[in-house]
């Protein structure tokens, strides 16, 4: 008769659960001894029952836990084989936030021109969700901004104005979103306008972030300040097109098409009265519509009051203002249509500068 060897039931080492800032995840390395066939493993919020993984082999192995912060865990984990299977080794652990380094939110502003600007907002674990918004220097105050960042996360169901836009992920904004001023259910946002214009610190900015915490603690307020660029000079490297037919001039309305040239990125547009400072000012201070992005002809329609019976429609090109691959500012050239509201309408175009 043959007697049966009898083996090793197998074992199992677990050590302590540590969190990886680079990855953003906690790990656990877990080492089953030699003899060990299959091994099973699982993470649960304490008192939750949750379901065994299985693993074939006995190789030691770095497991990635999703967990969330400021949250009781445990983890479990037993080694098998055909004589039997080991202990079930129980490692509690917990990730606090608190002991976490670094900031909730990292606010980094770059591709700043005299009317563009790019807003990095780097969200860290620590941080479930955020507020942006960009405003000049001298308006910013930290107790409305905090209102009006908590209205944003939670509008009035009566009326929900959402003042700023706010994100649960990493993210850019730039002067078309750092401020929203719409209803909730509204994809669109009014952004800000830019202006080089120093007369009372005006083209001082500052980009203030309203952080909620992903665990325990409280929201935090971070900000970073920036100064808007005098605009480069205009020395006409792109070719842009007004076309206004008779037809679409009326009493209080008109409708214009502009065009650019191949080598334009964007088109902005703005309507000054007859008389001001000129292309110049409006260069500084006036442009405050984008058409278009692309290399297409972009059509805008712009209301007027009535009583303004002489008017300049102004359009400019830009090779850099959002294209990366470019320089920092690109080069404009502004043409200009000059038409009298009234009837029957008439208009004279002339040939840009």
């Amino acid at each position: 008769m043959m007697t049966r060897r009898k083996g090793n039931i197998p074992t199992i080492d677990v050590g302590a659960v540590a969190y990886s800032e680079q990855e953003s995840v906690a790990k656990v390395e877990v080492s089953p001894s030699t003899d060990t066939e299959t091994w099973y493993w699982k993470c649960t919020p304490t008192s939750e029952t949750g379901t065994w993984n299985s693993v074939t082999g006995n190789q030691p192995t770095t497991l990635d836990l999703d967990v969330e912060l400021d949250k009781d865990y445990e983890f479990e984990a037993y080694a098998e084989n055909a004589y039997g299977k080991s202990e079930v080794k129980t490692v509690p652990f917990r990730i606090n936030s608190s002991e976490l380094p670094g900031d909730m939110v990292t606010i980094t502003v770059k591709h700043l021109t005299a009317f563009s600007v790019d807003v990095d907002i780097e969200k860290s674990v620590k941080c479930s969700r955020y507020v942006v918004a960009a405003m000049p220097k001298s308006a910013y105050n930290e107790l409305y901004f905090i209102s009006s960042a908590e209205t944003s996360l939670n509008p009035n169901k009566d009326y929900p104005l959402q003042p700023y836009n706010w994100s649960d992920r990493s993210a850019t904004f730039t002067e078309y979103t750092l401020s929203k001023n719409k209803m909730q259910d509204d994809p669109e946002s009014e952004g800000v306008r830019l202006t080089a214009d120093d007369q009372d610190g005006m083209n001082e900015m500052i980009v203030a972030v309203y952080a909620e915490p992903a665990g325990d603690g409280q929201a935090e307020v971070f900000t970073q300040e920036f100064t808007v660029p005098k605009p480069s000079n205009y020395n006409g490297s792109i070719e842009v097109d007004i076309d206004v037919k008779d037809d679409d001039i009326t009493l209080s309305t008109f409708a214009a098409t502009v065009a650019a040239g191949d080598a334009c990125k964007k088109i902005f547009t703005s309507l000054i009265q007859l008389g001001g400072d000129g292309v110049c000012d409006l260069v500084e201070r006036g442009v405050v519509e984008l058409l278009d992005d692309r290399n297409t002809e972009a059509a805008g329609r712009t209301a007027v009051r009535p009583a303004v019976r002489l008017g300049i429609l102004c359009a400019a090109g830009g090779e850099g203002q959002r294209h990366r691959a470019g320089k920092n500012e690109g080069q404009k050239l502004f043409h200009h249509v000059v038409f009298h509201f009234g009837f029957p309408p008439i208009y004279l175009i002339l040939s840009g500068r």
